[in-house]
């Protein structure tokens, strides 16, 4: 005659648990927000298993597991091969069939020291832009002060380093420093054109060796495809040039070209 409860658990008091003031509650297209106040908070999940394109993160206060789907890690432009178990991202939740899924997918910084730049004033506050970040990352009064800085001090455009941590609306910085000096200057082969040999392949995406260069250079999926060389068609040890450019994990090249190699 109507509707039946089946695998019926109590409850956890904790984040996710229905009702009452500050707590999550279901908007009208299936995403959680809280406190009756729309969308837009999000939660810090840890990779926990991979499946074919998708992954699967265990979400603090949640029973299950959060689907992480291929469809929304290609729209945040990330890819499961670049990922380890253990790694962190931030997302928003939605509900599927099936149970929650992540949507607006971004690695997590929660736990790096970064460098950011400060970028606005309001009151006591400041927000810093960092590289790899979408949003602002929040300079509380509380932690400026407990870090002996002070914006009266500062002007736009001043470096500091800090910690990030999430707070309900987005990243926040503590332990603030002031940066050095040293940490002011773009890394070196940014905008640099260079040439590297294909070193290794991992499902769509390659690696690069080249000379001078710390690490590989990531040959991404999308670049190669824009530049209209196909992965299908590279072999381990071609030589290739492009443009270099500076990610939150690495160089990564653009404009992506194919060499003749001269015996």
């Amino acid at each position: 005659k109507g509707y039946r409860a089946i695998n019926i658990q109590r409850a956890a008091n904790g984040p996710w648990s229905p009702g009452g003031k500050g707590a999550w509650s279901q908007g009208g297209k299936g995403a959680w927000s809280q406190g009756g106040k729309g969308g837009g908070n999000r939660v810090v999940g840890t990779l926990k298993k991979t499946h074919g394109d998708n992954g699967f993160c265990s979400v603090e206060g949640v029973t299950n597991d959060v689907l992480l789907g291929g469809k929304n890690l290609a729209e945040a432009g990330l890819n499961l091969q670049m990922m380890q178990i253990g790694d962190s991202l931030t997302f928003e939740m939605a509900m599927g069939p099936k149970g929650y899924y992540a949507i607006n997918i971004q690695e997590s910084h929660v736990g790096k020291r970064v460098i950011g730049t400060l970028k606005k004033t309001h009151g006591d506050n400041g927000f810093c832009s960092v590289e790899g970040v979408a949003n602002d990352v929040l300079l509380g009064d509380r932690s400026l002060a407990e870090a002996g800085l002070s914006l009266q001090m500062m002007q736009l455009g001043d470096n500091l380093t800090f910690e990030m941590t999430m707070g309900p609306k987005g990243y926040r910085a503590i332990n603030i420093q002031l940066a050095a000096a040293d940490t002011q200057t773009q890394p070196k082969h940014v905008g640099q054109r260079s040439v590297g040999r294909l070193k290794s392949v991992k499902g769509s995406v390659a690696f690069c060796f080249v000379e001078g260069v710390s690490g590989d250079v990531l040959l991404a999926e999308s670049s190669l495809n824009d530049s209209g060389v196909p992965l299908e068609r590279l072999q381990v040890g071609d030589v290739l040039s492009f443009d270099m450019a500076r990610g939150p994990k690495g160089y990564y090249a653009t404009n992506i070209q194919k060499e003749l190699e001269i015996h």
